[in-house]
């Protein structure tokens, strides 16, 4: 015959390991949901870059209109803390690609703003819309690839 002691003792040692056990499998439940949504960050991130290059990239290989205009930069702006995750390879053109963005963009503001829209940076803008379009190609194959590749790992 068991006293009621042991009866109580067998119900708080019972609540108390399904307690733990409920923790545990909670907190690994939400260690996974983490992981699982910033990966889905990532890759929006990414689709987002991909979409701005792309822009850039239609704009860079248009003909050239006598006009020089700003290349977009918002998508990196908001989303290049991401790029730390990527592949090296992916990292290095992605930085390319915005170093030339960037060089272009001071070309325009200097061309606005010191000589009034003269033309001035013509040709050295028409050398970096070419520099441009190559890094942009580059770097869209890359972002397309390893998105192929996140999206086949699921």
């Amino acid at each position: 015959m068991t006293v009621w002691w042991q009866t109580l003792m067998y119900s708080l040692v019972s609540l108390l390991a399904g307690s733990l056990l409920s923790y545990y499998f909670r907190r690994l439940g939400a260690k996974e949901e983490r992981k699982v949504s910033e990966k889905d960050r990532q890759r929006n991130a990414a689709r987002s870059i991909l979409a701005e290059i792309e822009g850039n990239l239609k704009l860079a290989k248009e003909p050239w209109s006598g006009r020089i205009v700003e290349f977009v930069r918002e998508m990196w702006n908001v989303h290049s803390g991401h790029v730390l995750e990527l592949p090296t390879n992916l990292q290095d053109s992605l930085h390319r690609v915005y170093s030339e963005i960037q060089t272009a963009n001071a070309l325009y503001h200097l061309n606005l703003t010191i000589m009034h829209g003269s033309g001035f940076y013509d040709n050295a803008y028409t050398e970096q819309r070419a520099k441009i379009a190559k890094a942009a190609e580059e770097a869209a194959k890359l972002l397309r690839e390893w998105l192929k590749t996140e999206s086949e790992k699921e």
